[in-house]
């Protein structure tokens, strides 16, 4: 099992707009990947897909959040003395995936992809990362 810390983009567009990001949520579902999370990063994802789904209006949505409760494993992120990421908001993610042991970070954003290979740590988009779980 690849324990990996999935942001925020790559989660929203698997469950609200389907192709690779899904991919990804199936292959923890099936148990390939073990979801790492924060707190910040729980309250993110609450956050944001709540706001998603006021235009969704998923039926099984709070089962979604409840799922991701149950089955993350919450850790507690390391500290960081000055911001890393160019956009100090995703300093929450490599904080995670290094105080969680989790060697990699599925995003599509460019402010962490240009951090890939920071303390070990493959930052890769999310077809990439599909590739790693064959």
């Amino acid at each position: 099992m690849i324990r990996a810390v999935i942001d925020t983009n790559v989660l929203a567009s698997g469950i609200f707009w389907k192709g690779t990001p899904l991919k990804i949520i199936e292959a923890w579902a099936d148990g390939k990947i073990k979801l790492i999370v924060s707190g910040e990063i729980l309250i993110e994802y609450e956050r944001v897909l709540t706001i998603l789904n006021k235009k969704a209006q998923l039926k099984n949505f709070d089962e979604i959040l409840e799922l991701i409760n149950l089955n993350a494993e919450l850790v507690n992120p390391v500290a960081f003395t000055r911001p890393v990421c160019r956009d100090k908001d995703d300093d929450k993610f490599l904080a995670t995936a290094l105080g969680g042991n989790a060697p990699y970070i599925v995003t599509g954003d460019d402010d962490l992809l240009v951090l890939d290979g920071h303390h070990g740590l493959k930052i890769m988009k999310p077809k990439i990362f599909l590739g790693e779980l064959k």
